[in-house]
């Protein structure tokens, strides 16, 4: 009798158990699926936040990764590759060879080391397709690399950054730019700095990177008075870069290639013309589009070489 007593008192609790969860309130139930629902949004937003962020945190990651690898900074303590004698910063390919031509082959008949700089292509080819304005670049560097090797320069001596033709006025003034000739926001990938975002602060670490590795001497660039924006633009970089570096004091020399009075006429002549500096200028086929950018071109073959001093 007792066993049936306690069979019966373990069933009697077993079949009430369900009983009493049937008969808990509605409102009870409701409660507890709104707690259920809201915590299981609440674990799938949560996951969804952790995502975003692994996602931001891995792309912060590579780019930083990749700022390293490609444009990591000189170390402070790192020793100059050489020191240059002459740097010539030139905003165009055959800006060094118009206006620096005779300074550097007498540099270079004195056994000094000499490099120049180019900050474009000058494939600012308007009114074509992206492409013929790339090829025109690619034509442009290779006319300035044949004209340096007549003087006695190897193509090692001449380096490109590949910035943006006709836009380094809006990038100085706006921080970044966009070739509307070739449809760049990028250097090409044969640049010395490939693939280099173009903005103002990439520029001028490049300007830095470069004049602390080579610690010039002197440097020749465009003086203040030049009226193409493209040359005022480098000479206000340039300028910008060393103004903050307390290690470089290079003599600095201004060269002018476009003078309003220049623009529409010959400028006169104030020598003979010299015949090598005309052969050296005839590299620039690409440049003598009519009469009037040959005669352009040529009368810096009867012009004396002026260099403005400027101060750091």
């Amino acid at each position: 009798m007792m066993e049936m007593a306690l069979a019966g008192m373990m069933w009697q609790k077993i079949l009430a158990s369900p009983v009493a969860v049937a008969s808990a309130p509605p409102a009870q139930l409701e409660t507890e699926d709104l707690r259920l629902r809201r915590a299981n949004r609440n674990f799938y937003l949560q996951r969804a936040r952790s995502t975003a962020e692994l996602l931001a945190e891995r792309e912060a990651r590579n780019e930083r990764l990749f700022e390293a690898s490609v444009f990591s900074p000189p170390a402070e303590t790192k020793a100059p590759e050489f020191h240059l004698s002459t740097l010539v910063i030139a905003p165009h390919p055959d800006d060094e060879i118009l206006c620096c031509s005779r300074m550097l082959a007498a540099k270079i008949a004195e056994g000094a080391s000499v490099k120049v700089l180019y900050i474009t292509d000058g494939d600012g080819l308007a009114e074509e397709d992206f492409s013929t304005a790339r090829m025109y670049g690619q034509t442009r560097r290779a006319e300035s690399r044949a004209a340096l090797h007549s003087l006695g320069l190897s193509s090692e001596d001449a380096v490109f950054l590949g910035f943006p033709d006709g836009h380094l006025m809006e990038l100085f003034q706006k921080g970044s730019a966009q070739s509307t000739c070739t449809g760049r926001r990028i250097s090409a990938a044969d640049s010395f700095f490939p693939a280099s975002p173009y903005t103002r602060s990439r520029l001028e670490f490049h300007l830095k990177t470069l004049l602390r590795q080579w610690a010039p001497a002197e440097i020749y660039l465009p003086a203040p008075g030049d009226d193409h924006p493209d040359h005022q633009a480098v000479y206000s970089l340039v300028r910008s870069v060393l103004s903050a570096e307390e290690k470089l004091s290079p003599t600095l020399w201004g060269y002018t290639v476009h003078r309003q009075e220049c623009l529409h006429r010959r400028c006169p002549a104030d020598r003979e013309l010299d015949p090598q500096k005309w052969r050296l200028i005839q590299h620039f086929s690409s440049q003598r589009h009519d009469a009037h950018h040959a005669q352009f071109l040529d009368q810096f073959a009867a012009q004396e070489e002026v260099f403005f001093p400027l101060t750091k």
